[in-house]
């Protein structure tokens, strides 16, 4: 685990530095400022507030989980202890990335609920999600 420091955002995406570290969020897909909603909300504005709300101020610790395909460092962080992906998922601020991890499946499904975020906008999933598993009953 890194050491706990200061974050700072990087406004696409669901980046965010620690210290001299850029990592994206494991787990989850963070809409970025292009992503299409309906009327003018913008979900990649929403996210990148949403993040700098919830590590301004706070120490941020990212483990390292891997690395994506464009070789950016993946990473759950955490500020003063608390998932920041939770969250970010819960809020309805981004996606659970299930074949990444299912550590947020259930905090997607709270979202889509409650119809939070870019489940009450309208928002396009991004293609990477496209062909996630669908939950079938049984």
């Amino acid at each position: 685990m890194a050491s706990a420091a200061r974050a700072q955002i990087v406004e696409d995406g669901g980046l965010l530095t620690v210290g001299s570290r850029t990592y994206r969020l494991w787990g989850l897909v963070v809409p970025d400022r292009d992503t299409p909603c309906i009327g003018d909300w913008n979900a990649g504005r929403a996210a990148a507030k949403r993040l700098e709300q919830l590590t301004a101020g706070r120490a941020v610790d990212c483990e390292y989980r891997g690395k994506d395909s464009d070789g950016t460092t993946l990473a759950v962080c955490r500020a003063d202890g608390s998932d920041i992906g939770a969250d970010m998922v819960r809020t309805g601020l981004a996606w659970s990335h299930g074949s990444q991890s299912h550590d947020y499946v259930l905090d997607e499904g709270l979202a889509m609920s409650r119809f939070q975020g870019v489940h009450a906008r309208g928002c396009r999933v991004p293609a990477l999600l496209l062909n996630r598993p669908k939950v079938a009953p049984q």
